[in-house]
C-alpha cells in the first residue's frame, strides 16, 4: 500500500514505486498562527504564500 502526497496525474497502474526512507513532517511556527492549512501543511485559506516560515 502507498500513500500519495501530491499529484496522482502522472501515476498508471504498473509503474514501479519506491518508498523514500524518510518520515513526512509539516513545519509549524509563529508565522503559520492563524493560517488555514490541509493535512500536508500548505495553505488553502487564499492569503497566499508564507512571508517567513520557520
Amino acid at each position: 500500500r502507498i500513500v500519495v502526497f501530491g499529484s496522482d496525474t502522472s501515476i498508471k497502474e504498473g509503474d514501479l514505486v519506491k518508498r523514500t526512507g524518510s518520515i513526512m513532517d509539516v513545519h509549524a511556527g509563529k508565522a503559520m498562527l492563524g493560517l488555514v492549512v490541509d493535512g500536508l501543511g500548505v495553505l488553502i485559506d487564499g492569503r497566499g504564500a508564507l512571508s517567513d516560515p520557520e
